[in-house]
């Protein structure tokens, strides 16, 4: 591969993501996905965070959360409900002898009809939606001229899925604080920047493998055992917790690095750099 083709490598990969899978994985989800939007995590949405775990070269037990953030990806049903709500626009811009609008307000009469009690996957399209909608925060008059606010909608999902991190488990709380600094707001939410940067896919591997934790480090390893943290020492050193920051930070073993490539560690007039920063 030509040095202009590896550079973009890692962009390609990433596009891949939104420009094929998506796509791939959302054909016709407006009309088949409303019920599954509000079930649990379905086969689709496994699928996506497969693929994303295979772009990053991480561990299929690397969390969810931390797949989406490091590829900044909302989960599957966000799309989904963005896809719904455009087809629901459309259909309401139509004019009223369309066929299609003549559908939608078909479904929205037999819906009237339809006991709210039955399963939603056994309630007409309009109810699904309406359903999907109301949980997004957008609720919608099947029957009126005007559509859902898209962009607000977007936003609002978007902020919905960071909001989520709050209270996440205890290793993304951790992979908040070491890449991310200790929060993740929605204006910096996007792909890792190493994504694009970064032109072999060795190297984006191994920063993605010490930036979601999905290392084989004591401290990853030792979880497997159900060791205390305070249990994992540094083989190498026998440093109390072999972690990220222990390896870059103050492992002997990798002192050399360190010297060798001072300028990532520090230079004149400046501290230390944090973990979240040198990961970054």
């Amino acid at each position: 591969m030509g040095v202009v083709g590896m550079e973009v490598a890692g962009a390609v990969c990433e596009a891949a993501s939104t420009k094929n899978v998506l796509p791939t994985l959302s054909y016709g989800a407006e009309i088949w996905a409303p019920q599954l939007i509000l079930q649990g995590r379905t086969a689709c949405e496994r699928v996506q965070l497969e693929y994303l775990r295979g772009l990053l070269g991480v561990r299929d037990s690397t969390p969810a959360l931390t797949v989406l953030a490091e590829t900044g990806q909302l989960p599957l049903p966000a799309y989904w409900t963005l896809q719904v709500a455009r087809f629901v626009s459309n259909l309401q811009a139509m004019g009223g002898e369309r066929v299609a609008r003549l559908a939608m307000l078909d479904s929205v009469a037999l819906a009237a009809d339809t006991d709210t009690g039955l399963p939603l996957a056994r309630q007409p399209w309009a109810a699904q939606v309406s359903r999907v909608l109301a949980a997004a925060g957008a609720p919608c008059d099947l029957t009126a001229d005007e559509g859902v606010a898209i962009p607000e909608l977007a936003e609002a999902l978007l902020e919905r899925h960071v909001a989520s991190y709050t209270h996440a488990s205890v290793k993304v709380q951790r992979y908040i604080e070491d890449v991310w600094g200790g929060s993740i707001s929605a204006e910096a939410y996007t792909p890792a920047s190493f994504l694009c940067d970064v032109p072999e896919r060795r190297h984006r591997v191994r920063l993605a493998q010490w930036r979601t934790g999905s290392h084989w480090m004591a401290e990853e390893t030792g979880r497997w055992q159900r060791l205390d943290r305070t249990q994992r020492p540094c083989p190498h050193c026998q440093a109390p917790l072999e972690d990220v920051r222990h390896a870059v930070c103050d492992c002997p073993l990798y002192a050399g690095l360190r010297e060798e490539y001072a300028e990532l560690f520090h230079s004149p007039g400046h501290a230390w750099p944090s973990l979240a920063a040198f990961l970054g």
